[in-house]
Order: C-alpha cells, then sequence, then structure tokens
C-alpha cells in the first residue's frame, strides 16, 4: 500500500514523523462528505408529493446518514492506533506522555465542537462527542485486538441501554437543561456508542490493517454485516410499527392536526417508540442493535475498499484532491459547518413567518389552507436548492483547496493550531504516572 510522509516537529515520539496511509485518508474523505449530504441533501419540498418515492431525494440521503459519522468514528480509533504504534514500542515515559497527548486532543477537540454548536443551530455538531472518544481511547491503548474488540461490544450494548433509558426517562430526570442526556447517554451521538466505533477501528487497525489480506478480510466481514443487519432491518421495521412525528404529507393533506402547540411544535399523543424497536432498530442515529451492526458494517467495508482501492497508482492520482482533503479533516469540518450556518441564516430568517404558515396549513382549510402551502412549498423549494448548490460547491471546492493549501503546508490549519495547542500544554506538563 503506498503511503506518504507527513511532516512533523522533531521531538518525542508521539511528535515525530508518520507515514499517511492513502486509504484512511480517501475514508476520510468519503466519511466527511456522507456527513454533508446527510445535512445538506435535505428534500423537504419532495415529501409533499413523493413522500416515500425513490423520486424523493430524502430516499437518497438517508443512505449516508448515521453510516458516515459511523465511519467518522471508525478513524478516530484507526487514527489513536497509529500514532500509538512508536510510543507503545518506546515504553517508559512515551506512554503516558502519549495518553496526555490524546486526552488533551480529545478535550480541544470536544471545545471546539461546543463553539460550533453555540454558533449556529442547523447541524447537529460531532466534535464533542468525537473529543469524548479520544480522551476514553487515550486510556485503552495498550489493549491488544482481542480485548479492544469485546470492549467495544460492551460499550455499544451500553450505549444501547443508555439510549433506551433516555427515550423512557424523562429529561428533567436527569437535569434541567438535557446536556448529560444530549451528550453522553441519548441525542444524535451518544458517546458509548461511539466510543465503541473507535475501540473497532483501534482494533482492526492493530490486527494488520497494511496487509492486503487483513483489508479483504474488513470489507467482506463489514458489508456481511451490513447485509445481515439490514435485511433483518427491514423485517423488524414491518413487524413492529412505531409512533413518528406528521410528516408533511400529513400537513399537507389539509385535515387538522390537533396535536400542534401554539409553538407551532409537534406534541406526541402516545410515545414515540416501545422497548422493542428502540433495541432493535435500523434506524441511523436510533441506537438500535441492528442500526449499530448496520452502520459498523458499511464503515469497515468503506474503510476496507479505501485501502485496497489506494494501492492501485491510478487511483492514487485520480483521488490526490480527495485525500488531500481527508488529511485535514478537522478543517473541512469547521468550514463545513460554517459555510450551513451561512446559508441557514440567510434562508431561515423568515423561521417566524414559517411557523405562521406551517399553524395556518394545519389549522386551516380552503382557500387560506391552499395559499399558505403554496408559499410553504416555495419557501422549501428555495431552501432545498441553496442547500444542494452548497452540497456542491463543498464537493468540489474542499478537495481543491485543500491540494492547494498541502502544495505549501503538511497539516491543514486547524490542525496545525491543535498540534500546536496539544504541544505546549503536552511540553509545560510532567507525563503523568499512567504506567498501566
Amino acid at each position: 500500500m503506498t503511503t506518504t510522509e507527513e511532516a512533523a516537529r522533531p521531538g518525542h515520539a508521539t511528535d515525530r514523523p508518520r507515514p499517511r496511509i492513502d486509504g484512511i485518508d480517501l475514508a476520510r474523505f468519503l466519511a466527511i462528505v456522507g456527513m454533508m449530504t446527510a445535512h445538506l441533501w435535505v428534500s423537504d419540498a419532495f415529501e409533499i408529493t413523493e413522500p416515500s418515492s425513490l423520486l424523493n431525494p430524502g430516499a437518497w440521503a438517508a443512505v449516508f446518514d448515521g453510516r458516515s459519522a459511523a465511519l467518522f468514528g471508525l478513524l478516530a480509533g484507526v487514527s489513536v492506533a497509529i500514532v500509538s504504534r512508536r510510543p507503545l514500542t518506546l515504553g517508559g515515559a512515551e506512554v503516558p506522555r502519549l495518553r496526555l497527548n490524546l486526552m488533551t486532543r480529545g478535550v480541544v477537540i470536544a471545545g471546539i465542537g461546543v463553539v460550533l454548536e453555540e454558533l449556529q443551530y442547523a447541524i447537529a455538531v460531532v466534535l464533542t462527542v468525537y473529543g469524548f472518544v479520544f480522551i476514553a481511547l487515550a486510556l485503552l491503548v495498550r489493549q491488544g485486538p482481542r480485548r479492544l474488540f469485546a470492549l467495544a461490544a460492551g460499550s455499544m450494548v451500553l450505549g444501547t441501554l443508555s439510549v433506551l433509558v433516555a427515550d423512557l426517562v424523562p429529561t428533567s430526570v436527569w437535569e434541567p437543561n438535557g446536556v448529560i442526556v444530549r451528550v453522553f447517554v441519548g441525542g444524535m451521538y451518544p458517546v458509548f456508542i461511539w466510543i465503541g466505533y473507535g475501540l473497532v477501528g483501534m482494533a482492526v487497525m492493530r490486527l494488520g490493517l497494511h496487509d492486503p489480506v487483513v483489508q479483504r478480510r474488513v470489507t467482506a466481514t463489514g458489508a456481511s454485516m451490513a447485509l445481515v443487519a439490514y435485511a433483518l432491518g427491514a423485517v423488524v421495521s414491518r413487524t413492529w410499527t412505531h409512533v413518528s412525528l406528521p410528516g408533511i404529507e400529513e400537513f399537507a393533506s389539509g385535515e387538522p392536526q390537533p396535536a400542534v402547540t401554539d409553538l407551532g411544535m409537534v406534541e406526541l399523543a402516545a410515545p414515540v417508540s416501545d422497548w422493542q424497536f428502540i433495541l432493535l432498530s435500523p434506524d441511523a442515529h436510533s441506537g438500535g442493535v441492528l442500526d449499530l451492526m448496520g452502520s459498523l458494517g458499511v464503515a469497515l467495508a468503506v474503510l476496507g475498499m479505501c485501502l485496497l482501492a489506494c494501492r492501485n497508482e491510478r487511483v492514487l492520482r485520480l483521488t490526490a484532491p480527495m485525500r488531500a482533503a481527508g488529511a485535514m479533516p478537522l478543517t473541512i469540518y469547521i468550514l463545513h459547518v460554517l459555510t450551513a450556518a451561512v446559508v441557514a441564516k440567510l434562508f431561515f430568517w423568515q423561521k417566524t413567518e414559517f411557523m405562521e404558515l406551517l399553524m395556518t396549513s394545519v389549522t386551516t382549510a380552503g382557500p387560506e389552507h391552499e395559499q399558505a402551502m403554496e408559499l410553504l412549498m416555495a419557501w422549501m423549494v428555495e431552501t432545498t436548492l441553496a442547500k444542494w448548490a452548497l452540497l456542491a460547491a463543498s464537493i468540489i471546492a474542499f478537495p481543491v483547496l485543500a491540494s492547494l493549501w498541502r502544495r505549501r503546508h503538511a497539516k491543514g490549519p486547524a490542525e496545525e493550531l491543535l498540534s500546536r495547542a496539544v504541544a505546549k500544554v503536552t511540553a509545560d506538563s510532567p507525563p503523568p504516572n499512567w504506567q498501566r
């Protein structure tokens, strides 16, 4: 497998140059593109006429939803396994220094995630949980593949159970503002589930992921897991029905919806789902067993295929801009969130008017309902097209900009600032006495 050298400043083992693994950079880029697609490939304007058709682009976006974030989490573990190889070989003070480095990195990344969440509301930011994943993995850098797989399974089971508890127990029981539930228990990215993804990433890297035989096995295993999970998921979805928020097609029917408050938010007349569906749900971000199995399977298959593909020189040449973007994922992700926030700001300034139109469309009939629906549809089309344009521009522009940047710099701007911040903290602090 072809690799390229990544420059780094001399110093401790965690600071020295490491070879870049091209397939991993390509997988990182695909993970980011998948998340951008899940965030921006919206289709509200199509839900009215084609709610369950292949003509509805929302059906295409669902392919990326949840699975790309799982790949991002898996690659976090792969990265930890790569950077820990030399310190573990050297031993001594290098191991606690490595742990301090990873924990500091995790705290800074989580802090960036909190800032991005406060700056915008359009995207559920993964970086907060991603930072906690680094902190958790730092404590387990000495573990071998077999134990890492076992810990990953336990972490994912704990994550599914925490999602179940969070769904059944009111948030107010946990705390008034729900931060613990959102970050550690429920939310879009339950931390125990993403720690599990990271542990699997560490384990597969330590199986010898440079070996093409291992790459093929990882690809085949992932594809098999995904196939089984989503086949069973189709059965589960037909067996158990669960209550969900009324879709836009219900709003478009003209029938008054009694469960709408004066704030325009939909209230459920029954629990969102029963415990059986939560445990086995195949839906993205549900935390169900089949969701985790399918998402992890897709992530493993994509990682394996990227590694195998990058053994070909022609593929390397064709994917060079993509790999350049994948080599600076933090920078690209931050740019994605900020540009999406700008578009949301430009088009969601009409949010008050939108909610008024939504209320009118739901609670009225006749000409008033039809007029509100026409305005609502126009607003949705305008917003959808703006997000599609941003998605296309991002997929084209980010690899080009990353290629130009990496001609002069070894790291992306955010990655360089992160490395300097971590280096300053670890240089000023003696390594803690963590020898186990």
